[in-house]
């Protein structure tokens, strides 16, 4: 059993494949004699998925049971409230500049420029301070940055990370030159800037990558729910970045008394109704996952009202200033929230970890 449960640990979902169908080669000797049947029934509503072996077929929950495996064959992240501030904060600030970028290289909105500027500072601040907190000792975050390993996902995000944090900086602080915190002599017109429209190139990439990338390195584990979402966690998490980053736009607007931006408003709408769209098409390609999404209340509570914020908080913001955006704001929290915590549930279920061996 030790020997079956160190292969199952191996480095990657390729790892636990190669357990599973080691450990399946040896059901012969540890089930029952002819003539003696046990019905077994599924772990968590999971339905049984068969592990395929030569001359071999178990269900998922019957694997388990057969070969005395209860408790769970991977190790679920430590992640939970530090981890999902930071992947909210850092979605916020990163869809704020985005739009903000795209605004100015479409020659849009002023008002869409200035606020969405503003917004990713205010947002990005306590986005490194989060991440810090969860590594347990600032050093750590600093071997990330200093010993770049191209294979490693986190490094990957914290040299993102800073990228971002330089050009966001950058751009916040050019905004406040042009709107003349500096003295009369820094402040211009933003127009067609060539100095600007530089800077807004420069911006798009990190945040683009910035907005996507959480969802990325959650596919890149071995964590059943993540593993099967992988296709569509980078793009779930990119569209809720613009999502709630678009709300933080509209909020900064209103606050800086520059009123409501018609065309975000606009955005916004279609925006959201992207992020449903991931959202559908990831739960309707992979049953199995959508039943680890919600299998407990509070995951389905969560998700619910993720949905009703990113689908009502647009349609409000015209008549409600400030409830409209945080609604949108409060469904993406959400959305991450249940995405990290059914995740690590997931972990806990051998049935899923078998489960996905056999995709």
């Amino acid at each position: 059993m030790s020997r079956w449960r160190k292969r199952l640990r191996q480095t990657g979902r390729a790892g636990l494949m190669r357990g599973a169908k080691a450990a399946a080669l040896n059901l012969r000797s540890r089930l029952k004699p002819a003539g003696v049947t046990r019905r077994i029934p599924p772990l968590s509503g999971l339905a049984p998925i068969a592990i395929v072996a030569p001359e071999v077929e178990v269900s998922a929950a019957e694997f388990g049971v057969v070969t005395g495996v209860t408790t769970p064959v991977v190790h679920k992240s430590h992640w939970r409230w530090l981890i999902v501030g930071y992947f909210f904060t850092g979605g916020v600030a990163a869809g704020s500049l985005a739009i903000a970028s795209i605004a100015r290289l479409a020659g849009g909105d002023d008002r869409v420029v200035r606020a969405g500027r503003y917004a990713a500072l205010v947002a990005l601040i306590p986005s490194p301070p989060l991440l810090i907190l969860d590594l347990g000792r600032p050093e750590r975050f600093w071997r990330m940055i200093v010993h770049w390993n191209r294979r490693s996902p986190m490094s990957h995000g914290s040299w993102a990370l800073l990228l971002f944090s330089a050009v966001c900086g950058g751009s916040a602080l050019h905004e406040a030159a042009c709107d003349g915190f500096f003295g009369p002599v820094l402040a211009d017109g933003r127009g067609g800037k060539f100095s600007d429209k530089t800077l807004a190139v420069l911006s798009l990439p990190p945040a683009l990558f910035l907005g996507g990338y959480t969802g990325i390195l959650l596919g890149a584990t071995a964590v059943p729910l993540w593993a099967r979402l992988s296709r569509f966690l980078g793009p779930l998490f990119l569209s809720s970045a613009f999502a709630t980053g678009g709300a933080a736009t509209m909020l900064a607007a209103r606050l800086l008394g520059d009123g409501h931006p018609p065309t975000l408003g606009r955005a916004e709408r279609v925006i959201g109704l992207a992020e449903i769209g991931v959202l559908t098409a990831a739960c309707a390609a992979d049953p199995a996952a959508r039943q680890l999404l919600v299998a407990r209340p509070a995951y389905r509570l969560g998700l619910t009202a993720s949905v009703l914020g990113t689908i009502l908080g647009p349609r409000l913001s015209n008549r409600a200033a400030i409830a409209g955006p945080l609604m949108t704001l409060a469904g993406g929290l959400l959305l991450r929230a249940v995405v990290v915590f059914a995740g690590n549930a997931s972990a806990d279920e051998p049935a899923a970890t078998f489960a996905m061996t056999t995709r």
